[in-house]
């Protein structure tokens, strides 16, 4: 499955969620049990949680998480995803995730650059931010224990006070993700783009 023109797309466009499907036979024998587990192990969860953690670090920076981050040239190939020189999400023991570094002043200026805040119904976020001079707090999470959780201030980019709490099971994150995804849209009353 092409991630990135699926998941990644639709998530840059604004949707508001999506539905992930396949054929029962992905489950009928031990041996596609386990290549599916494997699969949701190294590249779907992780990537998920990429995606998610990026948009609501840009829906809460830039849009005070009162829209969402949508690409201000549609035609372009810019994606809401954590920068892989700065983040990775990682599979530990017990099928838990961590994540491994944190987000920096340059990785939410290329968000300002390629991205603007499109705000749910009867919102105001138009409240602009100069991620190059502001303190930036960033309290996120993917789910109820997947969260980034960091200061960045742009006069001491060096070394932000960070505290990193990210482990979850990665049985059904998928499921209860888009669950998430479906609550809070329903709860502002915003419309799904495809």
């Amino acid at each position: 499955m092409d991630l990135v023109n699926t998941i990644g797309e639709t998530t840059s466009l604004g949707a508001s969620g999506m539905i992930l499907w396949g054929s029962f036979n992905l489950s009928q024998t031990v041996d596609t049990c386990r290549k599916l587990q494997g699969y949701m192990n190294t590249t779907l969860n992780p990537y998920i949680i990429n995606v998610t953690l990026a948009a609501k670090m840009c829906s809460q920076v830039f849009c005070q998480e009162k829209g969402v981050c949508t690409r201000k040239d549609v035609n372009t190939e810019s994606y809401l995803h954590l920068n892989p020189i700065h983040l990775t999400v990682e599979l530990v023991e017990n099928g838990q995730f961590t994540i491994k570094g944190e987000p920096t002043v340059e990785d939410l200026k290329l968000f300002a650059d390629h991205f603007i805040c499109s705000c749910f119904a009867n919102m105001a976020c138009e409240k602009k931010v100069n991620v190059e001079t502001d303190t930036i707090y960033i309290n996120v999470c993917a789910s109820k224990n997947v969260c980034l959780r960091t200061v960045l201030n742009p006069r001491n980019a060096t070394s932000p006070n960070s505290t990193r709490e990210i482990l979850h099971s990665s049985t059904s994150l998928v499921l209860f993700l888009l669950f998430l995804i479906v609550l809070e849209n329903e709860r502002f009353g915003m419309q799904t783009r495809l």
